[in-house]
């Protein structure tokens, strides 16, 4: 006997698994919080040179008290944009020597900027007249907080010749995710889904607790690294387990739940960052909670497959038991017996990742699906990190990228068995394709229709993504997964 003919009598998605998919989309929710708060960590807020105190006293000297507009106005210079919009720039200021040669007076009162004139405390805005030379902040940057309080931008200075060092930073995150999807597949089929789960969430948890104590940014980057290479067991573990206790015929709606718990989870980072705008108490607020998933010592099971698959079938047969007995199934006396014969063999195996490439055809599914999966995290992440790139008010983008996923996900269950994984898989890939190339190249003044596309591109690549995570699932047994 199979174990998935045993799930058919238990029931394929019984009252038990039903109650652990709710502890597993918990985790979810969880962990798209954890991954996704990144965006509103790294937020960009409106920044420009602090205007060093010589130039405040030079222009009370020779006119008296000025405005905080008026003082930028004059000492920050003023870029054009391709639409025709001016807006003060963000790393410069006018260099000091030049500005005091060139900022001409008219007696009592008046001094001219741009086309204007400052009279009667008016100052128009625009350019100070004269041929003035800009230079880099002096003494450093000061940035608005009526967007955000506090981001680690705004903590570490990480903008204009220092912007760089941000978007390494996000690089180098992607490389502890890799680490984090090869340690945890070799890890949990050694020892288990469960165990590194538990002890993959209660380091997830102390992480996050930590992060908001960095002092600079080199610490920033090693610890938040760390988490996303520890969010992947915390998220593909119960995932996979799931998977596992459910019916062949369940799986689909078992997956994309899971997916759907994500997503919601994407949707209510959103509102949160709303109003805990301070990137510190975010981190903390969002990862001491994780420390309750360590209550699920008690309550979530080890994988019935995996226990199978090496031999230890006195702690299947207990697990199987209890499903039964939740289900409210009896089962026949010795069909145990049949399926541990049957999963016997399976003991005396040793596999390893090499088993993906033993064989030129398994070779080809394994390059395929890695390299489908390179692409989806690619295009996702793009888009997600990108959401205040696209303009407008970034915790509205941020909500409705979440959002937009929700349909993906019930689009492609209404047509995965109509017209199969791979074709559903190379629709949202066109769709995201499409979306996500018109939403870059449109011009700023169409900034809502830019949105809507990038909208449409999260639709394409959410699907996409939902679908490879579920042939991930469904071609490789379990020694393999």
């Amino acid at each position: 006997m199979h174990y998935d003919d045993l799930l058919v009598i238990l029931g394929e998605f019984g009252t038990y698994q039903k109650r652990q998919y709710l502890l597993i989309c918990a985790v979810a929710m969880a962990v798209a919080t954890v991954v996704l708060s990144i965006v509103f960590y790294s937020a960009v807020p409106e920044h420009h040179c602090k205007v060093p105190d010589a130039y405040v006293d030079y222009l009370n000297l020779n006119y008296g008290n000025v405005t905080q507009d008026e003082l930028l106005n004059l000492t920050i210079p003023w870029i054009q944009d391709d639409d025709g919009t001016l807006h003060r720039s963000s790393c410069k200021i006018y260099d000091y020597q030049s500005w005091t040669e060139n900022l001409d007076f008219f007696g009592s009162g008046a001094y001219s900027v741009n086309n204007g004139t400052r009279d009667d405390r008016n100052i128009t805005v625009g350019l100070v007249k004269g041929n003035m030379s800009e230079v880099a902040c002096p003494e450093g940057r000061v940035y608005s907080q009526e967007e955000f309080t506090a981001t680690i931008v705004s903590d570490f200075d990480l903008t204009c010749e220092s912007k760089v060092i941000l978007s390494t930073c996000k690089s180098i995150f992607f490389v502890g995710k890799l680490a984090g999807a090869i340690l945890s597949g070799i890890l949990s089929d050694r020892f288990g889904r469960r165990p590194i789960f538990l002890i993959a969430v209660c380091v997830l948890a102390l992480l996050g607790t930590l992060l908001m104590l960095s002092p600079n940014t080199i610490i920033y980057t090693l610890i938040y690294t760390c988490i996303w290479m520890i969010e992947i067991p915390v998220f593909l573990t119960p995932y996979t387990i799931g998977m596992e206790f459910v019916g062949k015929s369940k799986r689909r709606l078992a997956g994309f739940g899971n997916m759907a718990a994500y997503s919601i989870g994407y949707c209510v980072l959103s509102l949160y960052a709303y109003f805990v705008r301070d990137w510190k108490y975010l981190a903390l607020t969002i990862h001491l909670p994780l420390f309750l998933f360590c209550l699920y010592y008690f309550a979530f099971p080890e994988s019935v497959r995996w226990l199978l698959s090496h031999g230890r079938n006195q702690e299947a047969e207990v697990i199987i038991n209890k499903v039964a007995k939740v289900n409210k199934v009896e089962l026949e006396q010795g069909i145990l017996e049949k399926l541990f014969e049957e999963k016997s063999e399976m003991q005396t195996t040793l596999h390893t990742p090499i088993d993906m490439f033993r064989t030129w055809d398994r070779a080809k599914i394994t390059l395929n699906i890695c390299f489908n999966w390179m692409v989806n995290s690619n295009v996702y992440y793009g888009i997600a990190l990108n959401t205040q790139g696209l303009g407008g008010n970034i915790y509205l983008n941020f909500a409705l990228l979440g959002l937009a996923e929700l349909p993906a996900f019930v689009l492609a269950l209404l047509l995965l068995d109509r017209i199969g994984r791979r074709k559903v898989a190379l629709l949202f890939y066109s769709v995201a394709g499409i979306g996500c190339i018109l939403s870059g190249v449109l011009p700023s003044d169409l900034e809502w229709l830019s949105i809507t596309f990038a909208i449409i591109g999260k639709i394409g690549v959410g699907g996409s993504f939902a679908v490879i995570y579920l042939i991930t699932a469904e071609i490789y047994p379990t020694v393999m997964r």
